[in-house]
């Protein structure tokens, strides 16, 4: 790891506090109290829920439907896999009780923080999270990263493009007046965040907590498997 560093930029979710833990309770949760899914068994729910998920995901990321659609037609789909037929107004009240309960259960990590403010003080560090300003910025402020990260906190609906885009990285650095090369970037996601990060020519350090399989032969990549808060005191001790 070069240490010239300037800047140290983080994702979000999966990065900065476990989003799939909290999406799990959560999701659970909203199923046990959506009234229209009642005489359905979770167990049989989810692993469809899920195939539905991933496979709008893919049709987001490739620019076919929007988030708000994702969130929808997940839900949609998988009931009528049921023989439940809903709106899209009704799918989207699910997910805003959904989402409530998730913003609920986000926390702040006080070890975390401490961390994040003792790096703070010898180097740059910043927020690139892909996601809507007023979701991520609920997260953000329940986690108290607010008054850590301050103004170096670049969501994707404010700057207009999201990871793995190169202009999403490139924004920041450009913004805080920094280079690529001179960046790290920490992240979780191994397309948005570690591929994009790497192909403006950051450094970036994979955090591989879900031990995902991927070819490795990159420079300037360092693969983690521990948790955040033990790569942190690394990067104070670089």
């Amino acid at each position: 790891m070069d240490k010239d560093l300037k800047l140290i930029m983080f994702d979000l979710d999966n990065t900065l506090f476990p989003f799939d833990e909290l999406w799990r309770d959560a999701n659970k949760k909203a199923f046990d109290n959506y009234k229209i899914i009642q005489g359905i068994e979770y167990d049989d729910f989810i692993p469809l829920y899920r195939s539905y998920d991933d496979y709008f995901w893919k049709q987001h990321d490739a620019g076919l439907i929007s988030l708000d659609e994702l969130r929808e037609l997940r839900l949609i789909k998988t009931l009528e896999d049921f023989g439940i037929y809903i709106s899209h107004k009704d799918a989207n009240e699910y997910f805003q009780m959904f989402f409530n309960i998730l913003i609920s259960n986000i926390k702040m990590n006080p070890k975390l923080n401490e961390l994040l403010a003792t790096l703070k003080k010898d180097i740059h560090i910043a927020i690139l999270t892909n996601g809507k300003i007023r979701e991520q910025t609920k997260k953000i402020k329940n986690l108290n990263l607010d008054f850590i990260f301050k103004n170096n906190i670049f969501i994707s609906e404010e700057i207009g493009v999201e990871k793995p885009d190169a202009k999403a990285f490139l924004k920041v650095t450009k913004a805080l007046n920094v280079t690529p090369e001179a960046t790290l970037f920490v992240g979780d996601s191994w397309k948005n965040d570690i591929c994009g990060a790497l192909n403006v020519n950051m450094q970036a350090v994979w955090l591989n907590t879900s031990n995902q399989n991927e070819q490795i032969e990159r420079n300037n990549l360092c693969i983690f498997n521990g948790q955040i808060e033990s790569l942190i005191e690394k990067l104070i001790n670089r």
